[in-house]
Order: structure tokens, then C-alpha cells, then sequence
């Protein structure tokens, strides 16, 4: 998202972007995070995320099919997601308001127990 290392007056003219990125961002953790069986449209949703994984297309040894190894996968990636977004934070805001809120649906989802 561009965060490392670099400061928030190169994003001046893109201030719209970054705070729609960091918004979206909350939304696609906090669907991918939830379990899929209480949605309305559960029966809309394929049974298996990677319908060719039997083609061995992709040498990705473990899958996020279910809301554990979302998880899993991304507690490998927290660490400098927080970073990103406590830097943002602390900008304050409308980088902060948006960070603050992906930094909710990280807390909310207990990442941290994986």
C-alpha cells in the first residue's frame, strides 16, 4: 500500500485512495475472517476456493478454504500489516479513522490465538 518507509505528503494527492484502500481492506478481512455458514448466501459460494487445485497449478502448499486458514495464513503477515496501519494511525485523521477501523477487524477476528 505503500507505507514503508515513506511519508504520508507523497500520498497528498491520492488521500482519497489510500483511505478508500484502507477501507476496503477492513471489508475483505472482515468477510474473509467471518464464518461462511451464517451468510445468506452461503448456497452461492463454490464448495472448495481453488476448483483446479487438483491440476497442481500453483505450488502453494496450504489453502484458505475455511476461516482457520485464513487465519493461519495471515498471521504470518500481521505483524507488518499493524505497523503499516499504526503508522497511518497515528497520522491521524482520515488515514487514522481508516486504519483505526481495519485495526478493529484484525482485533475483533483473534488472529492472535494462531
Amino acid at each position: 500500500m505503500g507505507w514503508e518507509g515513506q511519508k504520508t505528503n507523497l500520498f497528498s494527492a491520492n488521500k482519497k485512495a489510500v483511505v478508500q484502500h484502507l477501507t476496503v481492506l477492513g471489508q475483505f478481512l472482515s468477510l474473509g475472517f467471518d464464518s461462511v455458514e451464517d451468510k445468506d448466501y452461503v448456497h452461492l459460494l463454490p464448495k472448495s476456493s481453488n476448483i483446479f487445485a487438483h491440476l497442481s497449478l500453483f505450488a502453494q502448499d496450504e489453502g484458505a478454504d475455511d476461516e482457520d486458514s485464513r487465519k493461519r495464513i495471515f498471521k504470518a503477515y500481521e505483524e507488518n500489516v499493524r505497523k503499516g496501519l499504526d503508522a497511518k494511525r497515528k497520522e491521524g485523521g482520515e488515514f487514522g479513522r481508516a486504519a483505526t477501523g481495519v485495526i478493529k477487524v484484525i482485533d475483533k477476528s483473534g488472529v492472535e490465538q494462531y
